[in-house]
């Protein structure tokens, strides 16, 4: 088993809330950690779960979806738009703003999620394929209330779970903390 670390922040491009997935960051990276504490600065006291900490700060902290994405990077991760379809108003306002957001270093979208159809989700996976982005998938399942029926998971081709786990889990260079030779003494 392994663990993807992963955050997902509230953004604003031209206006209008777009949510970002970071995948593979380094954990212990000040400047992520510093921004984030700032984005939870706002946080209502009853907020029950981490996504909704980020979402509520997020919103009132109003970091950009291009700063967001270099925070991401800077950090050692990958930037994902999340359930892209909740961005735009139509699907060429959506294929534009990818456009646009791939130049600013946008590296994948959330084309398989469960709130989406299949002919949806087909088109989603085309648009990647398109923009030469990496594809994640996701139910948006942040927290499991009693009660609740709660989905364990989302299929994910496998080709394209390994394109994401090589590009987010592999050893990023950027947080692999070099350790210097043990110098051993000389025998005499």
């Amino acid at each position: 088993i392994a663990f993807v670390p992963g955050v997902e922040l509230t953004t604003q491009h031209e206006g209008v809330e777009v949510h970002l997935l970071g995948y593979g960051f380094d954990p212990k990276n000040a400047e992520l950690l510093e921004r984030l504490r700032g984005l939870r600065g706002a946080r209502p006291s009853d907020t029950l779960t981490v996504h909704d900490t980020l979402r509520n700060s997020a919103s009132g902290s109003q970091i950009s979806t291009i700063e967001a994405i270099s925070l991401v990077h800077r950090a050692g991760g990958k930037a994902f738009l999340a359930h892209p379809l909740h961005s735009a108003p139509d699907f060429e306002s959506l294929e534009a703003l990818v456009i646009t957001l791939k130049g600013e270093g946008l590296d994948g979208i959330e084309a398989l999620y469960a709130g989406f159809s299949a002919e949806d989700q087909i088109r989603l996976l085309d648009l990647a394929a398109r923009c030469g982005l990496l594809v994640s998938a996701g139910t948006d399942l942040h927290a499991v209330r009693p009660g609740e029926a709660t989905p364990a998971g989302i299929e994910m081709p496998t080709e394209l779970w390994k394109a994401f786990r090589d590009a987010v889990c592999l050893p990023n260079p950027q947080h692999i903390q070099r350790q210097k030779p043990v110098r051993r003494p000389a025998r005499p």
